[in-house]
This record gives C-alpha cells, structure tokens and sequence, in this order.
C-alpha cells in the first residue's frame, strides 16, 4: 500500500488488533499458568468440554475483531495505484509458463538448439575457451565483457567516429542504442558490418549503464554523459534516417534517478514509448532486442571446487519474463519488433546451460560473454532477417 491516511488505519488496526490478541490469549495465559489449571485444560479437551472465557477475555476478542475488521476495510477500499495494476496484469500471462514460445527456426537457429541440448546433458566439464579461470581472473574488466572496439566506444555525450563501423557509402544503415547488454550486440552488429562487403554500415550509440529510455534511469557508476548521448542518438537517428534503429537494455529493476522505489512496469513502458516517438518517423524499422535471459550466478557456481555443468544450469526468472511482455506488447502497439534471446541461451523448457559446445555462454546473469557473441551470431542475423529487419548478408 501507498503511504496514506488508508496505509495508517490500516496499519494501526493491525498493530492494536493482533496486540489485544496476544496480550490476552497467549502472553496472560504463560503469565499465570500453573500445573493445575495445565490438568485441567488437558481434561476439557479430552471430554470435548468448550473453555469458558471470562467477560474480559470476550470484550478483549471483540475488540481485537473490531480493530481487525477496520484494516481489513482500510485496504479494500483504498485507492488502487497504477503501481498496483501494471506488474499483476502482466505477470500471469508470462510467469505461469516457462516455454519458449513458438519459433520458426531456421538451419543455424536449429543447429544451434541442438548443441544447447547436448550442454544440457554434459556431465563433466568440457574443455572451454577461454577456460573459466581466464575469464574470471582479475575481475569484470571491459576487455573482457566487449570487444576493443566496443570496449573503447568512449563515454562521451557524442559518439565519435571509432563508434561507426563498415563502409560510409554502404546502402543500409543500422543504429543500436541502449546500455551494457546493447553493447554486446553492437559487437555482433559490427562484426555483421565489418564482414558485410560494404553492404551494412553499423552506428553504435549504446553507452555502458545509460539505459536508453525517456527517463534517466539510475545506475551506479553511470557516466553523467548519459543524458547527453541519448539526445545526441535521437538527432543523428533524425539526420541519417536508417533503416533500423535496435533497442536493447539490460532486463533489471529500475528508478529514476532521484526515486526511491522501482518503476513498475507500466512506467517503463511508457517512458520507452516516449524516447521511441522521439524519432520513430525518421526510421523504417524500431527494433527491442531482449537482454540474455537466466538467473544463475556463473562465476559463484563454477568456481566451486568439483563443480558440475548441472550446478550451473539458469532458469528465466519471472521479472525477465514480466519485462520480455511489456515490450513485446510495447513493440506490437506501436509498429515495432520485439526480439525474443531465449533461443539462443535456453532450451524450449527454459533452461539455460553456461556453455554451448566449447565455449562459455554469460558472464553473469545480464551479460554473454565476447566469444558468445561471436559464436551465436549468424543465428541473431538470422532471426533478425526472419523479423523483417534489413540485416544483408555477407556473401
């Protein structure tokens, strides 16, 4: 409940009701109990005789129910927050069921579900590069968690030339905003562009815990160029007009800044919506690319001694789940696609191996790993394709 006067009574109602309560049912009966009186409620109950309660036992239930009822009418007809109505109405339809929905895949999306179902089953630890020990040593380090040239991508209100990859002259044009996790996609779309013979140029406008909603969002050690690249994406997106604009945040909790509670999810919606009508008619396609899914903590779990692939296997949690709807729906409102990750880290039932083949999957619960990007990306060309947006090929 919201504090207010609603939240007062209710909570008073509550505090006095359940004290009467105890006071005179549980702490005054331990205060004068003796063997006697013990025998002689032991043969009540044996001969199914009620107990009689005093006068002052009944007035102190009645007023206890009284005070009880009063809370109990204080919430029912408290006023009902949006905060209230957005998470609940979203949550059933996602959390109830943990399957991938249905996806038509192609050659390498098929190939690639094949090996995480063989992950799956492993019982011993296949020989991975890099190794677990590598990948761990010394920390989280951007060297590790984004390519050179993401990784250098400054942390500056205007994204510099080195930010640009392929060819100026190339006929399509895509731009990806967004915070770390759209970092790592930008590694696959550069490697797409790079390779593309000319055919795709990639504009990385993402910015390591700058989410890229309308609001600014809190993160610790944001760059207080945030606020600035995120308008400086909006007026390239309006000066270039490319063919895609890729949208992809991390799936956490969220507050504004200066907000002590978390955005529900109406909100976050809402604010997206109103960052994406800030340029949607100078594109022709607006892209939400879901963050990696799973909730197993990788570094805890292998650096366990004797630790099996099993131990770390993660599940999508459900606030993944309830955020996942609230863009989809977001995406099918306003003309936008939103891209399901769960292929490419879980099976259909959910389940999310650390490695595929030989090679480390996540970093930690939001992020995958570089070789991962590099290793799962003709299958997120592919489904890109699939989705209508203009990926060329490289051939």
């Amino acid at each position: 409940m919201d504090a207010g006067v609603y939240f007062s009574i209710a909570v008073l109602g509550l505090a006095f009701g359940l004290a009467v309560l105890s006071y005179h049912f549980v702490e005054n009966p331990f205060r004068k109990a003796s063997l006697s009186k013990l025998r002689e409620q032991v043969s009540h109950i044996r001969h199914r005789r009620p107990d009689r309660l005093g006068s002052g036992s009944h007035a102190a239930a009645a007023v206890a129910a009284a005070l009880l009822v009063v809370a109990g009418i204080a919430f029912t007809i408290r006023p009902v927050t949006s905060e209230e109505t957005a998470t609940p109405s979203l949550a059933p339809a996602v959390a109830s069921d943990a399957r991938t929905p249905d996806v038509k895949f192609g050659p390498l999306g098929t190939a690639l579900r094949a090996e995480i179902t063989i992950a799956l089953s492993a019982t011993e630890w296949p020989p991975l590069d890099p190794s677990w020990e590598s990948l761990f040593a010394n920390g989280l380090t951007w060297d590790k968690l984004l390519s050179p040239e993401i990784a250098n991508c400054p942390w500056i209100a205007v994204a510099p030339p080195e930010c640009t990859y392929g060819s100026s002259s190339a006929p399509t044009k895509v731009v990806i905003v967004g915070d770390s996790v759209g970092s790592q996609y930008a590694e696959i779309l550069r490697q797409l562009a790079v390779n593309s013979n000319g055919k795709l140029q990639t504009i990385n406008e993402t910015m390591a815990s700058c989410v890229f909603t309308q609001d600014l969002i809190y993160r610790e050690g944001a760059s207080p160029a945030c606020e600035g690249r995120k308008n400086s994406a909006v007026d390239l997106i309006n000066t270039i007009k490319p063919d895609a604009v890729i949208i992809s945040n991390a799936y956490a909790d969220e507050r504004v800044q200066g907000s002590s509670r978390d955005m529900t999810m109406a909100e976050w919606s809402d604010s997206l919506q109103r960052m994406m009508d800030r340029f949607r008619g100078s594109t022709k396609k607006v892209v939400l690319l879901s963050s990696p899914p799973s909730n197993a903590p990788i570094r805890d779990c292998t650096s366990k001694r004797n630790s099996k692939p099993a131990d770390c296997v993660g599940s999508i949690p459900d606030p993944w789940k309830i955020k996942a709807e609230t863009e989809r729906r977001l995406a099918a409102s306003t003309g936008a696609v939103w891209i399901d990750s769960r292929p490419w880290f879980c099976n259909s039932k959910g389940r999310c191996p650390s490695f595929v083949g030989t090679t480390p999957a996540r970093f930690d619960r939001a992020h995958m790993t570089t070789p991962y990007a590099s290793k799962v990306l003709p299958v997120v060309a592919e489904t890109l394709r699939g989705a209508g947006v203009p990926i060329p090929s490289s051939g």
